[in-house]
């Protein structure tokens, strides 16, 4: 509503007097901008400061990250989270993660999966390009995105266990298992990598690369986190901040040797 009221708006020639109500559409849609962090100024004052050093990164980003800590954690991303938990407790379960069903039930749950999650995600794709990536159209497509992510989950889900099943690609398979028991460890790096490459205490690339060049650096973060995991469990029994964190769990240092 608030979008169309704006794209209305602004459609009308120059010679043609706003009325009060007119106005307000544009004010609303400003304020709508403001709270997506989106408006031209503050995509501008985070420009520059992306391209400074770690204290400004750090100071920028301390209130966005209690939000989204507190109140958005509370109204959202605990449920969110806990509604994933909840499944995954639910496959474990009824025996789907140890590759115990039978085949045809893992065919039919990746067929099922990608074919909900690649049909809803496309077209949410397809209306966010063709409306130049306009935010308001992102926050539109969240009651769809949700059913496209469960879906696409569901057919990954399929997939690796069906793999197990087959017993086909091994070396991938030992990859994503070396990459799944260094889960903390991997997600930490990939912030400390990103923020390397973004940011302006590296190499400062912040807002520099199109989105398809965006995928390199995605693929190149796989690449690595793949084959280090693979080389990292070949002396070690965990992930740097696994042992950390089972040491600190424990009180006592853990052996980290193999």
């Amino acid at each position: 509503m608030v979008y169309e009221e704006y794209q209305a708006v602004i459609s009308l020639t120059d010679e043609v007097e706003l009325s009060e109500r007119q106005n307000q559409s544009l004010e609303n849609w400003d304020f709508y901008l403001q709270q997506q962090l989106a408006a031209p100024e503050q995509i501008a004052m985070e420009m520059e400061i992306r391209k400074q050093g770690y204290l400004e990164n750090f100071t920028f980003s301390a209130e966005i990250n209690i939000f989204f800590q507190t109140v958005n954690f509370l109204v959202n991303s605990f449920w969110d989270a806990a509604a994933m938990m909840l499944l995954g407790m639910a496959f474990m379960k009824w025996n789907i993660f140890d590759a115990s069903r039978d085949l045809n039930f893992y065919i039919r749950m990746m067929i099922f999966g990608f074919g909900v999650g690649l049909t809803v995600n496309s077209w949410e794709m397809v209306i966010y390009v063709s409306n130049g990536f306009e935010p308001f159209w992102s926050a539109a497509a969240r009651p769809t995105y949700d059913v496209g992510r469960l879906g696409m989950a569901i057919g990954y889900i399929g997939t690796v266990m069906l793999m197990c099943k087959l017993e086909v690609l091994s070396r991938i398979r030992h990859a994503l298992a070396c990459v799944g028991q260094m889960a903390l460890t991997n997600y930490l790096a990939q912030s400390i990598i990103c923020n390397i490459i973004f940011l302006g205490f590296g190499f400062g690339m912040f807002g520099q690369m199109q989105r398809a060049e965006i995928y390199y650096v995605v693929f190149g973060v796989w690449i690595f986190q793949l084959v280090f995991s693979v080389l990292w469990l070949r002396s070690y029994r965990y992930g740097p901040a696994e042992w950390l964190w089972r040491s600190l769990t424990y009180k006592k240092a853990q052996l980290l040797k193999l």
